[in-house]
């Protein structure tokens, strides 16, 4: 119920979000269409773009924690649906991310779903592994699955993944495959798998507007496909993947129109938005790096734009994304160091000049100074012995103060160790007065049940056995007022690490309850929960509840709770 009430806050909160987005983007969109080519701040986007970047780390952190609980809730999972969702969520957090592990759990959800005989969501999964196949450049294994997958089985969901998925296989070994007639044939099934698209999706799915708008585009008609992407932004949440998605299109209509400002604001607002999602098949980010490479004063900033997207395509590890910015990579990489080698012999001239300069003042200054110095080497004698002499004394006084302080660590170390050696004296006596008590007790009880044996009075041995026996509440009374010896403050210091509300008292008479004695165990070093059990006469069932229930009521990281319940009476 927690997790219900938590998704639909989550849910809408992303819709506030979203509805907030698209009024800012209407706004935007109809004061660039007022102003025409008005300025556009693209230093502003290069920095934020410049931040993004070295904050890379905490964004793919964000992603990589959500993928940690999905791992964790996943391990956990007993059910096979929701096995199922768990993969499947963590396949949607991988697919833009790692490209194997994408292919992994989808494979997986594949295997629950036709474990489970059921046939929509295994094929619907199917037609998402050949998108993603597609898309990494394994057509082959894309071929295979789109021809596998059964049509009949698939819901509308599922169709509208198998016509993307057709489309985008056929378009792309239409687009690689140099021999004529093959790239008729796959281009023909391109059009085929497009067509059934533009039939049978929702003319509001943004899918639909992305095939939309790029097919306008191989058409040449940029205007009325900027008219598509106005509808598409409208529904894609601004700042996300598919908005980036839908920037990096904007961008390719206004670069046909000759519109170089708005082209690179929408490009840059494409990668800025894949950084910010921890994407890693991104093609926005080596495009501005391959454009800025011409401009000999931003040839450092294309060249740390083209390292970072090729460490992201080393993440995704896709061929295809890596072959495209391998010669890219080269190209600016080649610049780079023309650039820097540039640099490096104006500095070696600039240094010459300053060394030579250097020197002649070394010279003079050298010739005016001989005498002065002589005079100074005397004064410096003399200062430097004064100087020692100080120092000498300010170290004997830093030992005299050390010594003074080592000698007072010493004494409370042996008032300790006198304090230790009377709790010892004093609970090894206990110790063997409790051994001679249980020693005694045994004896009578073997002596009545001799008695008993040879009398063959069965009803008197009954009688013993179902006896109860004060041992335990002995031997606990006598735990409870040792433990509190050792650690007399341990209760105050253990609830302190409680809420209040959670907080447990010591009865009047200074027994500990249960909870605490689990505790006070796991202070002595005893945290396996069978070990607790046998201690206490509890079952191990009841030991795990009772830990759960108090770190439960634990401020902070209740997986640092026993950790910090150890290190009681440590200072």
């Amino acid at each position: 119920m927690q997790t219900y009430y938590l998704s639909l806050l989550l849910r809408t909160k992303a819709q506030i979000i979203h509805y907030a987005s698209i009024i800012i983007l209407i706004y935007f969109s109809s004061v660039l269409q007022a102003s025409g080519k008005s300025k556009i701040n693209l230093d502003s986007l290069y920095h934020c773009l410049d931040k993004a970047i070295d904050s890379s780390s905490y964004y793919i952190d964000i992603r990589q924690k959500r993928i940690d609980y999905l791992t964790i809730e996943l391990k956990q999972a007993t059910i096979q649906q929701e096995k199922y969702r768990l993969s499947f969520d963590l396949y949607e957090e991988y697919r833009s991310f790692k490209s194997d592990s994408a292919v992994t759990f989808l494979d997986r959800c594949i295997d629950i779903a036709s474990h489970l005989g059921d046939k929509k969501h295994e094929n619907n999964c199917r037609a998402l592994l050949a998108f993603q196949c597609s898309t990494t450049g394994m057509y082959a294994e894309s071929f295979e699955l789109i021809h596998s997958i059964d049509t009949s089985a698939l819901d509308e969901e599922g169709r509208r993944n198998y016509l993307i998925a057709g489309h985008h296989l056929y378009s792309e070994m239409s687009y690689y495959t140099s021999v004529p007639w093959i790239k008729q044939k796959y281009s023909a099934e391109s059009t085929r798998f497009l067509s059934q698209i533009f039939k049978e999706l929702r003319p509001n799915d943004d899918e639909y507007l992305q095939r939309r708008e790029m097919d306008y585009y191989y058409k040449n008609d940029f205007k009325n496909a900027l008219r598509v992407n106005d509808q598409w932004m409208h529904l894609v949440e601004r700042g996300s993947h598919r908005y980036a998605i839908a920037a990096f299109y904007r961008f390719l209509a206004y670069s046909k129109l000759n519109d170089q400002q708005s082209s690179q604001y929408w490009l840059l607002e494409s990668a800025l938005s894949d950084v910010r999602n921890a994407v890693t098949d991104q093609g926005s980010l080596w495009e501005i790096a391959n454009r800025l490479n011409t401009d000999p004063n931003k040839v450092k900033r294309s060249y740390k734009y083209i390292r970072f997207a090729w460490q992201a395509a080393q993440t995704f590890n896709t061929r295809v994304r890596s072959n495209q910015i391998s010669p890219v990579l080269s190209l600016i990489e080649g610049n780079y160091q023309e650039h820097i080698t540039r640099n490096n012999i104006q500095l070696r001239i600039i240094n010459s000049i300053v060394g030579v300069l250097l020197v002649v003042v070394a010279v003079l200054f050298f010739y005016a100074n001989r005498q002065r110095n002589k005079l100074q080497m005397a004064r410096n004698e003399l200062d430097n012995s004064n100087h020692e002499l100080k120092n000498l004394n300010n170290q004997l006084s830093e030992y005299i103060t050390k010594l003074n302080s080592l000698n007072k660590k010493m004494a409370s170390t042996n008032r300790s160790l006198d304090e230790s050696n009377k709790m010892k004296e004093l609970y090894i006596g206990r110790f063997l007065s409790l051994c001679s008590t249980y020693i005694d007790k045994t004896e009578t009880l073997r002596r009545n049940i001799k008695k008993r044996v040879k009398t063959q009075d069965l009803s008197g041995l009954a009688r013993l056995a179902e006896s109860k026996t004060e041992e335990w509440d002995d031997f606990y009374r006598n735990f409870d007022s040792a433990f509190l010896k050792l650690f007399p403050n341990f209760v105050a210091e253990f609830n302190a690490l409680l809420r209040p509300e959670e907080r447990v008292e010591v009865s009047p008479n200074g027994s500990l309850g249960t909870s605490i004695r689990i505790f006070a165990l796991i202070r002595l070093g005893i945290d396996d929960s069978s070990r607790i059990a046998e201690f206490l006469h509890y079952s191990v069932n009841t030991i795990y509840n009772y830990r759960a229930k108090v770190k439960n009521g634990a401020y902070g990281d209740r997986e640092e709770f026993e950790k910090r319940v150890k290190e009681i009476g440590m200072e």
